[in-house]
């Protein structure tokens, strides 16, 4: 059992580090560019929202309506209470604005925006955020880019202040490396859904968005790819976004993207029947799990009763550690607690999505926040310290080690 558990433990290591790597080499600098305007195509905005502050709202839709076109929409589907709803109908709209409740909220984000695609008359349709801000030829670009029928868009964070300016090295990097160093090696891109745009017909043909799952915009690149429909990753037009104001909110927005992926690990794996760019595209869609293996490995060992080839966990480490510089070469950040969050938040979404926990979705705050600090962080904090005094008592000194650090670091977030 000892020598399978640290061949266990080294898999684990080798996974998460190849991800690691992985992203490393994706990353390019070189911009994809294609320049060129068109005020022909009819487009429909669509956005969902529910608990967004009304300031949030007042200044979306004053930056929609300077947009340099004629032929567009904007249409707000919000699954708010009748209240809240009410104080949105105070602020002024344009003709071309439409803002609608659903009476009944079924099927999560994704039915919202189904619901605002029911509603559409334009032939291509372009999905934003509340948050996301635009630059007034943004329709005139993304209407010439549409030639390729579907899209994926830059996302830029414009508040890099504080927890923001980690946010923005984050965001940047992702942008750089999965998205257009992906791109341009021919991989599967998948949406983001705070970015995208696509031709009306093919997202009706397809299904639509897949209601009642937590990240739909993964979902539905999944399809996408099995459907052999290729999603073009272009730099400009860029959108712009707010990051999370502290620990916490980064904490939940994370998580919820590790649920998703979690939740989506039987859907990814359809895709590896298309060869080794299935395989990588299954490896994107799991990969908030695959961050976080190898130390959901050393937590899960800390707890049996067996020891742990020494050599074996020495390698482990090495390898784990070599792949965590070389991603860092092309990730340059200030040190901060930010990584630990990231890898836990990564860990405790990504199991609950794969075992169906129930999940409440909780809006990113995007004008004020208070500064909490996350249930099962306080909960892990002991958790770990406990583990590491176990350990200490079967001496599994690098264990107790491990785990004892850990308990510490979770004890300063």
């Amino acid at each position: 059992m000892s020598f399978f558990l640290s061949i266990l433990l080294l898999l684990s290591s080798i996974i998460s580090s190849i991800w690691f790597v992985l992203q490393a080499l994706y990353f390019s600098s070189k911009k994809i560019v294609e320049i060129g305007y068109d005020r022909n195509k009819k487009i429909s905005i669509i956005i969902a929202i529910k608990d967004e502050e009304v300031d949030t709202i007042r200044d979306l839709i004053r930056n929609l309506s300077e947009l340099d076109y004629d032929n567009y929409e904007v249409i707000i589907v919000s699954d708010d209470k009748q209240e809240i709803f009410e104080k949105y109908l105070s602020i002024p709209y344009p003709k071309n604005f439409k803002i609608v409740r659903r009476e009944v909220p079924t099927g999560r984000k994704a039915g919202a925006l189904n619901f605002g695609v029911n509603l559409s008359s334009g032939d291509f349709l372009v999905f934003l955020d509340a948050e996301a801000r635009v630059d007034k030829d943004f329709l005139k670009h993304v209407s010439y880019l549409l030639k390729y029928n579907v899209i994926s868009l830059r996302l830029k964070v414009r508040n890099a202040q504080g927890i923001g300016r980690i946010y923005s090295y984050f965001t940047d990097f992702s942008m750089s490396s999965l998205f257009r160093g992906r791109f341009m090696r021919g991989l599967y891109i998948f949406p983001n859904g705070s970015a995208f745009a696509i031709k009306k017909s093919i997202l009706v043909n397809i299904g639509g968005w897949k209601e009642n799952v937590v990240t739909e915009d993964l979902e539905l690149g999944i399809r996408l790819a099995l459907n052999n429909i290729r999603i073009y990753y272009f730099d400009e037009p860029s959108i712009s976004i707010l990051s999370p104001l502290n620990y916490y909110d980064l904490y939940m927005q994370i998580k919820r993207w590790a649920y998703g992926s979690g939740e989506l690990f039987l859907d990814g794996l359809k895709l590896i029947k298309k060869g080794i760019k299935g395989l990588e595209g299954f490896l994107y869609v799991i990969q908030w799990g695959v961050y976080s293996l190898f130390l959901s490995i050393i937590i899960l060992l800390s707890l049996l009763p067996y020891s742990i080839n020494v050599y074996i966990f020495i390698i482990s480490i090495i390898i784990y550690g070599f792949s965590l510089l070389i991603y860092s070469s092309k990730n340059p950040k200030e040190a901060d607690l930010s990584g630990i969050i990231v890898v836990f938040a990564a860990m405790i979404g990504f199991i609950q999505g794969f075992f169906r926990v129930k999940f409440s979705w909780r809006v990113t705050p995007k004008i004020h926040s208070d500064n909490l600090t996350p249930n099962s962080v306080e909960i892990l904090r002991y958790i770990f310290f406990i583990i590491s005094i176990f350990d200490i008592l079967l001496n599994k000194y690098s264990f107790f080690l491990i785990m004892f650090l850990l308990s510490i670091t979770m004890f300063e977030l």
